[in-house]
């Protein structure tokens, strides 16, 4: 009997491998990579479906897939943990070394081992269309038509991708039913969030009861503001950051506080100590997290972030996180949600985020504000109605849902991966022709950080933009490269550091290319 078993187990795990090889999604292959060659190092039960069927987690440093299983496993509940004995099939053909629960919780024995592939197996990954040029001039695009004729713009973070096929098709669906109006956000909508940011990002504990929706990020971090703020209280930021951090400031009549970045080997850390300063100040109340960071290109770890929270709580600073940015993460780097730390830094914080940066449907105009704190969401909601940002529209509740799925996640791999070659093609492109412009070390977004130190220095020694060929000298590299070279970048100054540009990299290749060459084109004449 226990043969026969046996070898219904090692037929279920081959049949198995061979949808891994044959049929499955470039996740699923590199499962099947590990599986082959007994990499598996850790497996993990989230949730029991029905009495024996489990999903496991597999864990390793570039892949987290579920499998659904029905097993054969006896439950030593003195133990807390597996059988090995009993199940040694699965053991030794995933090599699995450590195998534990969550939730110490005793299990019934069904008959059989069965693996089931819970993505959609038999269907292959879609390739999507990265390079494709997509012409936006004339649908009244801010990126491109506020921009003047033969310019590229390579400023504001919007990209030139469309979104996610899958993403059109449910909103072409919602568009056919004909009817668009006042919004009520259905239960699916905060469980889309719940289970993205559980499943994708590690927040464990995230509920559907702490998120309120809005119609904007930077709406979002408003009404925070106004929230739990008085005018001439002051407000820390990191800079240089995000432009709307100083707009949303000084709209709710408070006083900016810089906790500048240090910088050096072309890269940025948080400077404690003097955070500790500014922080010790009874005046200091809020302090707005960049994470990840725009537009340094940090993705900040668990530590930097532990070490940050322990500070803002030690002098009652509340941390407003703008995770806008958290789905465009390089390999080496892993973001992590500022909340889901410790239960700490949770009570001590407020979360903004948004699917719309990620799968660049802004103009659909849906965020989410996150607390664990009744009372803090109370009064956030007070804000919300006071400055008139309650209602949101259809499509953006439509377009969240569709977003954070597998699909989605899939569609942001590739993205991802994109952006990186784009990312190493300036870089290259850079440091072969214009080696005097460093690039900052860009671990997340799709926005570089280039130093133009260089220019700055030659002009304190006298040195102007008179020779550029325009009728007067433009004030700033920004205007030279639109006037001079025909593409537009957004100048370092509005994120508090003169000496830099930022060039959004969130296009296909053909045009990145043509934009890098305007631009050191541009920059070699400064030199």
């Amino acid at each position: 009997m226990e043969a026969r078993k046996n070898e219904k187990n090692a037929r279920s795990l081959k049949r198995l491998r061979k949808d891994l090889r044959s049929n499955g999604t470039p996740a699923e292959a590199k499962l099947w990579t590990l599986l082959k060659n007994k990499q598996v190092e850790n497996l993990r039960f989230r949730r029991q479906f029905s009495i024996g069927n489990y999903i496991l987690d597999f864990y390793c440093p570039e892949l987290k897939l579920s499998i659904e299983l029905d097993g054969d496993y006896h439950y030593n509940s003195q133990k807390h943990e597996i059988d090995k004995d009993r199940d040694s099939i699965l053991y030794k053909e995933l090599g699995i070394k450590t195998l534990r629960f969550e939730n110490h919780i005793v299990f019934d024995t069904p008959d059989k081992i069965i693996y089931n592939i819970i993505r959609e197996k038999m269907k292959n990954s879609v390739q999507y269309p990265f390079d494709e040029l997509i012409e936006r001039r004339g649908t009244n695009c801010y990126k491109w038509d506020d921009t003047p004729e033969g310019v590229i713009p390579m400023w504001i973070a919007d990209m030139d991708f469309q979104t996610a096929p899958f993403i059109i098709e449910a909103l072409k669906k919602r568009v056919e039913h004909g009817v668009f109006g006042y919004t009520k956000v259905p239960h699916s909508y905060y469980e889309a969030v719940v289970n993205w940011f559980k499943y994708r990002h590690g927040w464990q504990n995230l509920q559907k009861e702490w998120i309120l929706y809005t119609s904007g990020v930077v709406p979002a971090l408003s009404v925070v503001i106004k929230a739990f703020s008085q005018p001439g209280d002051q407000v820390i930021v990191q800079t240089p950051v995000y432009n709307c951090f100083f707009s949303s400031i000084r709209n709710n009549g408070c006083e900016i506080v810089r906790n500048a970045l240090i910088y050096e080997n072309q890269t940025y850390h948080m400077d404690y100590e003097d955070l500790e300063r500014k922080a010790s100040d009874p005046k200091a109340k809020l302090l707005l997290l960049c994470n990840p960071h725009n537009p340094a290109g940090r993705v900040w770890t668990r530590d930097e972030l532990q070490k940050l929270g322990e500070i803002c709580i030690r002098h009652d600073v509340l941390v407003v996180s703008d995770e806008i940015h958290c789905e465009f993460v390089f390999p080496g780097h892993k973001f992590v949600p500022f909340a889901s730390i410790s239960e700490a830094l949770q009570h001590h914080s407020i979360t903004c985020n948004a699917p719309s940066k990620a799968f660049n449907t802004a103009g659909l105009q849906i965020a989410n504000i996150i607390s664990d704190n009744p009372d803090f969401r109370q009064k956030i909601d007070r804000a919300i109605n006071i400055n008139e940002v309650c209602d949101v529209n259809p499509f953006g509740v439509v377009a969240l849902q569709s977003a954070y799925t597998d699909d989605g996640a899939e569609w942001l791999r590739q993205l991802n991966e994109y952006l990186l070659d784009n990312y190493n093609y300036l870089k290259e492109y850079f440091e072969k022709e214009i080696p005097q412009f460093p690039i900052t070390k860009l671990e997340g977004t799709y926005l570089a950080w280039v130093d133009c130190s260089v220019v700055l220095d030659k002009r304190k020694d006298g040195y102007s933009l008179s020779h550029c060929g325009l009728d007067a000298p433009p004030p700033s590299i920004e205007e030279y490269l639109l006037k001079r070279h025909k593409v537009q970048v957004n100048d370092g100054s509005m994120y508090g550091d003169e000496r830099f540009i930022r060039i959004n990299l969130a296009c296909p290749r053909k045009r990145l290319e043509e934009g890098l060459h305007r631009i050191v084109s541009g920059l070699k004449d400064l030199l």
